[in-house]
């Protein structure tokens, strides 16, 4: 019988009611209990390590491993990830700014590209002694 005078129904084998409260059938912890609690706690702790802008796959692994051995590393991303407010920037040029995910992309100058360029330049140049103008 409960404290406040209500009948509990009887527990199931290997179950109790916490502080005689009908509403919390509780069992006694056992080892494997608190081993699923810190691998969950440890999974999930990898599972939302912050990956930064144009990160590669190494490092991300990488920062996942340390997270997973020295939880404290991934601090200072995730403050940068709260300083920045970026989620709430007023464009997306803004918002892609503050979370430090601007890139420039530039092509590079292949050799063909030059011969390509030279030829150009070279076919304005005679065009342009043809018509009687000297560069």
């Amino acid at each position: 019988m409960a404290t406040n005078g209500t009948q509990c129904p009887a527990s199931p084998p290997g179950y109790f009611y916490q502080n005689d409260n009908c509403a919390l059938l509780c069992r006694s912890t056992v080892w494997t209990d608190v081993l699923v609690f810190f691998l969950a706690n440890y999974v999930t702790h990898v599972a939302t390590v912050i990956a930064e802008p144009g990160q590669s796959v190494a490092t991300s692994i990488a920062s996942s491993v340390m997270a997973l051995l020295l939880p404290g590393t991934g601090i200072e991303r995730a403050l940068n990830a709260i300083y920045s407010c970026a989620i709430f920037a007023p464009t997306q040029l803004q918002m892609a700014a503050r979370a430090g995910a601007l890139y420039v992309v530039v092509e590079r100058d292949s050799e063909e590209r030059r011969k390509r360029r030279r030829k150009r330049y070279e076919e304005v140049e005679r065009d342009g002694e043809q018509e009687g103008f000297k560069g």
